[in-house]
């Protein structure tokens, strides 16, 4: 066999080998990776598009399943969890202000200033 039929063998068998163990092009994925964000881009456009329509149907006669009691549960939920946020900074709040009480009341404690001097060749001068 000659060297020729040799390095065409061996250069099959490589890429079949590649080609059964699931590598792929640089530009074929690539171009995968395009489609895929394509596609998505193509499916909040056309989820931006129903709302928008739905939102003109229920704005002509919106019954109790409609986008107003929709967005009025979504108003409610907002309500209560800032009311619980708003409620959870409040304790926290005063148990700061407890803390502060005692440290005033108590007082720091003894000061102790240190002086602490950089050796003459950081000082540069």
């Amino acid at each position: 066999m000659s060297k020729y039929r040799m390095c065409l063998l061996l250069a099959a068998m490589a890429g079949s080998w590649t080609m059964a163990t699931g590598c792929v092009s640089r530009d074929e994925y690539l171009r995968t990776e395009f489609a895929t964000r394509k596609a998505a881009e193509r499916a909040d456009s056309l989820d931006r598009d129903l709302a928008d329509e739905r939102n003109k149907r229920g704005s002509a006669g919106s019954g109790p399943r409609g986008p107003s009691s929709r967005t009025g549960y979504a108003k409610t939920a907002y309500a209560e969890t800032l009311k619980g946020e708003n409620e959870r900074l409040d304790a926290f709040v005063k148990k700061m202000q407890g803390q502060m009480d005692d440290v005033l009341t108590k007082g720091m404690g003894k000061v102790e200033v240190v002086e602490v001097k950089l050796p003459p060749e950081l000082i540069g001068g």
